[in-house]
């Protein structure tokens, strides 16, 4: 079967009517082109064209590894679960009786979130209960298998840290085989609660396509860490709404690729409530013919007195046929707020390559040191320890492969 005429099988089930809802907005509004403005960049041609065929019964087969052997995960496999170990504290909850399903992410927010809704039969949702401190981070793998049969998988996720709890959340997504991940999470951070989110993606012949949609309660934090290590076209939009006084969000994010990448990160921050504050720090290397979009919105409504919003989008470009399209933007409706933003595109300093040359150092050896510098400063926004030591080498062994 070609294409994704698939979408149209709609599973009988608790969430039947909510399928079907889903099914009908989509035919309404159809795939995004050139012409949506969330998606004037990015072309989901190469997925419409690709051999997808609808997810199978079983998963196949994959190799994990980095922190896929930590004691607390998830691990799914083409959109099934087959691997289970939780922290105390943490509960699984099935989507079909959480009332708040589609609550931050409906059917109305893209296409493919309504094909999400319509057709999916992985995923869970993660409970932290009230108060509890979660030390060591779960790590949630979603892996596509390497199969005769590219696939079109969509996973439903949502994580609940219930007011006063904190959890270190791991997502991670190892090149594997060709299909399409079509991933929607829903993020619910309550009073005085944390939640540290970082999320690897190697896509390498994959397509990847995730929403993720979080709400923030009073005095609350979401820190969210995003890493795009190349892929055929992977696109993450981040939507967040500031919802309670002194709520925050730091979301910081480094995209990295080559040859014939595409690579998408689009945030939305809403400012609904006095005293909140976000920071975005998101950074792109490319070489190659890849091309790069970053797109971030802040917003502040009426009711944000006294918030403060901070954004920066530096790039740097390895290449002559390398481009990276960036927009930050800011929609205030009251004075009474701190913002700033900007973007930069560039290339390596002349300088900096001129002083390690004089030093003895080779012009590959000093481009590699030059951009390892770039890549890795914004990795520092990550705590010490396991997740900064899973990232970092994720990085470099970017950087290494030729």
């Amino acid at each position: 079967m070609s294409g994704l005429a698939w979408t149209r099988v709609v599973p009988q089930d608790a969430l039947s009517a909510a399928r079907a809802q889903a099914l009908a907005t989509f035919d309404a509004v159809g795939f995004p082109t050139r012409k949506d403005e969330d998606w004037k960049y990015t072309s989901v041609k190469p997925i419409l064209d690709a051999e997808l065929a609808p997810q199978g019964d079983a998963p196949g087969e994959v190799f994990f590894s980095g922190l896929a052997d930590t004691p607390y995960r998830l691990i799914f496999v083409d959109g099934h679960l087959v691997d289970e170990a939780l922290p105390e504290g943490v509960r699984l909850v099935p989507l079909g009786e959480e009332p708040r399903l589609g609550a931050l992410a409906p059917a109305e927010a893209s296409a493919f979130v309504a094909l999400n809704t319509a057709s999916f039969v992985g995923g869970v949702g993660i409970v932290v209960r009230r108060n509890a401190t979660v030390t060591e981070p779960l790590v949630v793998v979603s892996a596509l298998s390497d199969g005769e049969t590219a696939q079109s998988v969509p996973l439903r996720l949502m994580v609940v840290v219930e007011d006063g709890a904190e959890l270190t959340l791991v997502e991670q997504h190892p090149a594997g085989g060709a299909g399409l991940l079509n991933l929607v999470t829903e993020v619910f951070v309550g009073e005085n609660a944390q939640l540290r989110h970082l999320k690897v993606v190697e896509g390498d012949e994959a397509f990847h396509v995730a929403h993720i949609a979080a709400s923030v309660a009073r005095v609350g934090r979401y820190l969210l860490h995003s890493l795009a290590l190349s892929g055929a076209l992977t696109r993450t939009s981040i939507r967040v709404e500031l919802v309670g006084e002194g709520a925050e969000a730091d979301l910081s994010g480094l995209f990295l690729g080559r040859d014939d990448d595409r690579l998408d990160h689009t945030l939305h921050i809403t400012h609904d409530a006095p005293r909140t504050r976000s920071n975005q720090r998101f950074k792109g290397i490319l070489d190659g013919q890849a091309q790069g979009v970053f797109t971030g919105m802040v917003q502040m409504k009426p009711g944000a007195t006294g918030a403060d919003a901070q954004q920066k989008n530096p790039n740097l470009l390895l290449s002559q046929g390398a481009v990276v399209h960036t927009r930050p933007q800011l929609l205030i409706d009251h004075d009474d707020i701190s913002a700033s933003h900007g973007a930069t595109v560039g290339q390596l300093d002349e300088a900096a390559l001129f002083y390690a040359r004089q030093r003895g150092i080779d012009a590959d050896a000093a481009q590699r040191m030059l951009t390892r510098a770039f890549a890795l400063d914004v990795l520092e926004t990550l705590p010490e320890g396991s997740l900064r030591d899973l990232a970092t080498a994720q990085v470099e062994s970017w950087m290494e492969t030729p």
